[in-house]
């Protein structure tokens, strides 16, 4: 995907308002082995979650993480944005 599949919505990453914690909306994942991510992310019927990740040439771009995704970045997310629950959007996200 492109840069421009990320849905307009998103904050910039330059001042993103944050969670309801207080953490910014695009803070690094706690591992540092995953990429950079940020919401909104939609936590699917299926159990997948989409949100957006900061790719190192494409910027940032929409992923879905999956629990039985066949990369470890892929489940890592999936396993950060669950213990985020509170800013799980459930549902679809919407079309563009």
């Amino acid at each position: 995907m492109i840069e421009e599949d990320v849905p307009p919505d998103l904050p910039e990453p330059d001042a993103p308002p944050p969670l309801g914690d207080g953490t910014p909306a695009n803070a690094p994942a706690p591992d540092p082995t995953l990429p950079e991510t940020r919401g909104p992310a939609y936590l699917m019927p299926d159990g997948r979650i989409d949100c957006a990740v900061r790719h190192p040439s494409l910027g940032w771009i929409r992923f879905t993480a999956q629990p039985d995704d066949p990369m470890d970045y892929g489940r890592g997310l999936h396993e950060y944005w669950l213990g985020r629950s509170a800013e799980l959007i459930h549902g679809m996200p919407p079309d563009e």
